[in-house]
Protein backbone atom coordinates (compact mmCIF):
# COMPACT_ATOMS: atom_id res chain seq x y z
CA UNK A 1 0.00 0.00 0.00
CA UNK A 2 1.29 3.45 -0.90
CA UNK A 3 0.99 6.63 1.11
CA UNK A 4 -0.95 9.57 -0.24
CA UNK A 5 1.10 12.38 -1.72
CA UNK A 6 -0.99 15.00 0.07
CA UNK A 7 -3.00 13.99 3.10
CA UNK A 8 -6.11 16.12 3.62
CA UNK A 9 -6.16 17.78 7.00
CA UNK A 10 -8.94 19.75 8.65
CA UNK A 11 -6.68 22.80 8.81
CA UNK A 12 -6.97 23.05 5.01
CA UNK A 13 -10.70 23.77 5.25
CA UNK A 14 -11.60 27.41 4.61
CA UNK A 15 -15.09 27.02 6.06
CA UNK A 16 -16.82 27.57 2.70
CA UNK A 17 -18.40 24.15 1.99
CA UNK A 18 -18.35 24.22 -1.83
CA UNK A 19 -14.76 25.48 -1.93
CA UNK A 20 -13.59 22.94 0.66
CA UNK A 21 -15.26 20.15 -1.32
CA UNK A 22 -13.58 21.29 -4.54
CA UNK A 23 -10.21 21.54 -2.80
CA UNK A 24 -10.59 17.96 -1.54
CA UNK A 25 -11.37 16.95 -5.14
CA UNK A 26 -8.18 18.62 -6.36
CA UNK A 27 -6.17 16.80 -3.71
CA UNK A 28 -7.79 13.53 -4.77
CA UNK A 29 -6.73 14.12 -8.39
CA UNK A 30 -3.16 14.91 -7.29
CA UNK A 31 -3.05 11.76 -5.16
CA UNK A 32 -4.41 9.67 -8.03
CA UNK A 33 -1.70 10.96 -10.34
CA UNK A 34 0.90 10.21 -7.66
CA UNK A 35 -0.40 6.62 -7.56
CA UNK A 36 0.36 6.26 -11.27
CA UNK A 37 3.78 7.91 -10.92
CA UNK A 38 4.95 5.52 -8.19
CA UNK A 39 3.60 2.56 -10.14
CA UNK A 40 5.58 3.54 -13.24
CA UNK A 41 2.53 4.46 -15.30
CA UNK A 42 2.71 8.26 -15.19
CA UNK A 43 2.99 8.59 -18.96
CA UNK A 44 -0.30 6.80 -19.51
CA UNK A 45 -2.09 8.74 -16.77
CA UNK A 46 -0.72 12.22 -17.54
CA UNK A 47 -3.13 13.24 -20.30
CA UNK A 48 -6.38 12.06 -18.66
CA UNK A 49 -5.24 13.46 -15.31
CA UNK A 50 -4.47 16.86 -16.79
CA UNK A 51 -7.70 16.98 -18.78
CA UNK A 52 -9.65 16.27 -15.59
CA UNK A 53 -7.49 18.63 -13.56
CA UNK A 54 -7.91 21.44 -16.11
CA UNK A 55 -11.70 21.02 -16.13
CA UNK A 56 -11.92 20.79 -12.35
CA UNK A 57 -9.64 23.79 -11.95
CA UNK A 58 -11.67 25.88 -14.41
CA UNK A 59 -14.89 25.08 -12.57
CA UNK A 60 -13.22 25.76 -9.22
CA UNK A 61 -11.90 29.14 -10.36
CA UNK A 62 -15.35 30.04 -11.73
CA UNK A 63 -16.86 29.15 -8.36
CA UNK A 64 -14.38 31.33 -6.49
CA UNK A 65 -14.90 34.20 -8.91
CA UNK A 66 -18.67 33.91 -8.56
CA UNK A 67 -18.30 34.14 -4.78
CA UNK A 68 -16.11 37.22 -5.26
CA UNK A 69 -18.84 38.82 -7.34
CA UNK A 70 -21.60 37.89 -4.89
CA UNK A 71 -19.65 39.29 -1.95
CA UNK A 72 -17.97 42.23 -3.71
CA UNK A 73 -14.52 40.96 -2.74
CA UNK A 74 -12.19 43.98 -3.09
CA UNK A 75 -9.18 41.95 -4.29
CA UNK A 76 -11.10 39.92 -6.88
CA UNK A 77 -9.12 41.20 -9.87
CA UNK A 78 -5.76 40.32 -8.30
CA UNK A 79 -7.02 36.83 -7.44
CA UNK A 80 -8.37 36.32 -10.98
CA UNK A 81 -4.91 37.18 -12.35
CA UNK A 82 -3.44 34.48 -10.11
CA UNK A 83 -5.98 32.04 -11.58
CA UNK A 84 -4.96 32.96 -15.12
CA UNK A 85 -1.27 32.57 -14.30
CA UNK A 86 -1.83 29.18 -12.66
CA UNK A 87 -3.81 27.91 -15.65
CA UNK A 88 -1.06 28.95 -18.06
CA UNK A 89 1.64 27.47 -15.82
CA UNK A 90 -0.29 24.20 -15.48
CA UNK A 91 -0.47 23.78 -19.28
CA UNK A 92 3.25 24.56 -19.56
CA UNK A 93 4.17 21.99 -16.92
CA UNK A 94 2.06 19.31 -18.62
CA UNK A 95 3.74 19.99 -21.97
CA UNK A 96 7.20 20.00 -20.38
CA UNK A 97 6.51 16.69 -18.62
CA UNK A 98 5.55 15.05 -21.91
CA UNK A 99 8.55 16.45 -23.80
CA UNK A 100 11.07 15.67 -21.06
CA UNK A 101 9.43 12.43 -19.90
CA UNK A 102 9.83 13.88 -16.41
CA UNK A 103 6.65 13.25 -14.49
CA UNK A 104 8.00 14.32 -11.10
CA UNK A 105 7.89 17.96 -12.25
CA UNK A 106 4.12 17.59 -12.45
CA UNK A 107 3.89 16.38 -8.86
CA UNK A 108 6.23 19.12 -7.66
CA UNK A 109 4.17 21.77 -9.46
CA UNK A 110 0.89 20.41 -8.10
CA UNK A 111 2.21 20.27 -4.54
CA UNK A 112 3.57 23.83 -4.80
CA UNK A 113 0.26 24.96 -6.25
CA UNK A 114 -1.67 23.22 -3.50
CA UNK A 115 0.49 24.59 -0.70
CA UNK A 116 0.76 28.13 -2.04
CA UNK A 117 -2.49 28.87 -3.79
CA UNK A 118 -4.96 27.08 -1.58
CA UNK A 119 -3.26 27.64 1.78
CA UNK A 120 -2.02 31.19 1.15
CA UNK A 121 -3.95 32.89 -1.68
CA UNK A 122 -7.35 31.36 -0.94
CA UNK A 123 -7.09 31.97 2.80
CA UNK A 124 -6.99 35.71 1.99
CA UNK A 125 -10.58 35.76 0.69
CA UNK A 126 -12.11 33.20 3.05
CA UNK A 127 -13.04 35.50 5.96
CA UNK A 128 -14.49 38.13 3.60
CA UNK A 129 -16.67 35.63 1.76
CA UNK A 130 -17.84 33.89 4.95
CA UNK A 131 -18.72 37.22 6.56
CA UNK A 132 -20.70 38.44 3.53
CA UNK A 133 -22.59 35.16 3.03
CA UNK A 134 -23.91 34.97 6.61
Amino acid sequence: MHNLYIKWEEKYNLGIPIIDEQHRGLVSLINTYHYFVINGKAGVALKPTFITLAQHTKTHFLTEEDLFEQTEYPEAEQHKKIHEELSIEMRGVANEAVQEKDFDIVLKFLRKWWLNHIRIDDVKYASHVKEKLK
